[in-house]
């Protein structure tokens, strides 16, 4: 009987155990009945109490369970709980922990509201994107690339370089305005040493008291400009254009005017041109054209005015001392009180009709001179030498002729009246038709050899030897 009843209880036992784990994969079976073992047998031991009394019922009632046990063991996780370990009480117990996971597998619906909350986010970067562009505001590069320019702004007061209008507006010394366009330009008193005026047009410009010493005018156009008592010492003027240019007390000393076109103009202030300039030791080009040029009262001492056309030019008072004249023509000039000592000439120089009265031509030595025609009153040209020079028809009234030596010159139609002919030598000379030889000075101290004397007889043929009438008192 003892063996039964614990047969049947091994039988319940075992049943609980499948239950068990049945009701750990399947939630609903364990909510069908008791959970803890202790009442399975109870249960199992109610059941069991009738069949005491009879061996076979109880075996029937065995089989019930077996039958319902049949299920359990058609599900495929059971198969893994061992049932040797079914008769261990304590793993029974470890069912409940396992079904109080039911809500940890709640929180699925909790998943649900994820979507709403979460998903909205996206605002909240926003703000974190419109912080962004602060950052990148608050960056000083552009502020550190703002000073940039400034070191960059110094460089625009360098620029006026490419354009021509600020070195055309520097006046002074060592001032470069070449090419420059500055006609009608006032330059009164200003200091200009040294400045390059090459190739600039400079019309009608006023440089009058202008400082242009070493100043270079090369290829300038300066006509009707006024240099009037400017400074222009070594001042370069090669190849200007001066025509109506006055330079009116300038001293040009040194300077140059090689090529220089200083056309005559009929205005009456072209006469004013050079009027008491200083011009020397300056080599105008040769043939340069200064006809009816003036040079009143200019110092031309030391210069070159080979092959010039001197024409009509007014070089009155002016200073021509040891000027070379080589080739120049000084016809109808006006060299009235003119000094021309020592200066140079050839027989193609010629001063026909040129006015030199009062002039000094002392120690002049000019063969085959050429003074047809000239007005030589009062002029000096004491221990001058004209050997064959010509002097057809000049005017020699109140010269000073003491040891000029006239020998074999050209004297044909002279006027002697009031001359100083001390010394004076007519060897070989022509005084044929000459005028007023009785009432020059000194006469008898004159010498005579082979001489055409005024009446057409030669003083080789005069008893004394001389040309003047018998009955002519020479002065004393």
């Amino acid at each position: 009987m003892k063996f039964k009843t614990l047969a049947a209880l091994a039988a319940a036992a075992c049943m609980s155990v499948a239950l068990a784990a049945c009701a750990d994969d399947e939630p609903d079976l364990v909510a069908l009945g008791d959970t803890s073992p202790v009442a399975a047998v109870a249960q199992s031991t109610a059941t069991s109490a009738p069949p005491t009394s009879a061996t076979m019922p109880p075996t029937a009632t065995v089989a019930p369970p077996t039958a319902t046990s049949a299920p359990p063991t058609s599900t495929p996780e059971p198969t893994d709980t061992p049932t040797a370990t079914a008769t261990d009480v304590p793993t029974a117990t470890a069912v409940p922990p396992t079904a109080t996971r039911k809500p940890t597998r709640t929180p699925i619906p909790t998943q649900t509201p994820r979507p709403v909350p979460t998903l909205w986010p996206t605002p909240t970067y926003t703000p974190t994107a419109t912080p962004v562009p602060p950052t990148a505001t608050s960056t000083p590069v552009p502020p550190t690339a703002t000073p940039v320019p400034p070191t960059a702004t110094p460089l625009p007061t360098n620029t006026p370089e490419p354009t021509p209008i600020p070195p055309c507006s520097t006046f002074a010394p060592g001032a470069n305005l070449a090419g420059c366009d500055l006609r009608d330009k006032d330059f009164t008193e200003n200091d200009l040493t040294g400045a390059s005026f090459e190739g600039a047009i400079l019309t009608t410009a006023n440089f009058s008291k202008a400082t242009l010493t070493n100043a270079n005018f090369k290829g300038a156009d300066i006509k009707a400009a006024k240099f009037e008592d400017a400074q222009m010492q070594g001042a370069d003027l090669s190849r200007t254009n001066v025509t109506e240019a006055q330079f009116k007390d300038a001293n040009m000393d040194g300077a140059i005017l090689t090529g220089a076109i200083i056309r005559a103009s009929r205005r009456a202030h072209n006469a004013q041109k050079f009027r008491g300039a200083t011009l020397t030791n300056i080599v105008f080009s040769s043939g340069v054209n200064l006809s009816g040029v003036g040079f009143i009262n200019a110092n031309l001492s030391n210069s070159s005015l080979i092959n010039a056309n001197l024409e009509n030019a007014d070089f009155r008072n002016a200073t021509l001392r040891r000027t070379d004249l080589t080739g120049t023509n000084l016809e109808s000039a006006n060299l009235g009180a003119a000094d021309l000592r020592d200066m140079k000439a050839d027989n193609k120089t010629t001063f026909d009709k040129a006015d030199l009265a009062k002039a000094n031509l002392s120690e002049v030595v000019w063969s085959n001179a050429n003074f047809e025609d000239a007005d030589m009153s009062g002029a000096n040209l004491n221990n001058a030498e004209f050997e064959r020079g010509t002097f057809n028809d000049v005017d020699f009234s109140n010269a000073d002729l003491e040891d000029t030596d006239f020998s074999n010159a050209d004297l044909d139609g002279a006027d002697f009246d009031g001359a100083k002919l001390d010394d004076t030598d007519f060897k070989g000379a022509d005084l044929t038709d000459a005028k007023n030889m009785d009432q020059a000075q000194d006469i008898r101290n004159a010498k005579w050899d082979d001489t055409d004397c005024p009446d057409r007889t030669n003083s080789d043929d005069i008893e004394s030897k001389e040309c003047y009438p018998n009955n002519l008192v020479p002065s004393n």
